[in-house]
């Protein structure tokens, strides 16, 4: 399980979350932020700074985490 960001970004540029290994994600991150969405992009702000972490589960319900830092 591996999470990548394309960090670091300018504000209102395309903040591109990805994560690979697994069949399913939940990712959390600065200011309440959720994803379900195995890759997220959304536009950057200041607040968007920050650890997001993002939980996988395989196929036979195994979990794993990974967290990527964004300035």
């Amino acid at each position: 399980m591996s999470a990548n960001v394309n960090s670091p970004v300018c504000e209102s540029s395309l903040l591109n979350l990805s994560a690979l290994g697994g069949v399913s994600y939940q990712w959390s991150g600065p200011n309440g932020f959720t994803s379900t969405i195995q890759n997220p992009s959304f536009a950057a702000s200041l607040s968007s700074a920050g650890i997001y972490t993002v939980t996988s589960w395989d196929a036979e319900g195994c979990s794993g985490n990974s967290s990527v830092s964004v300035t």
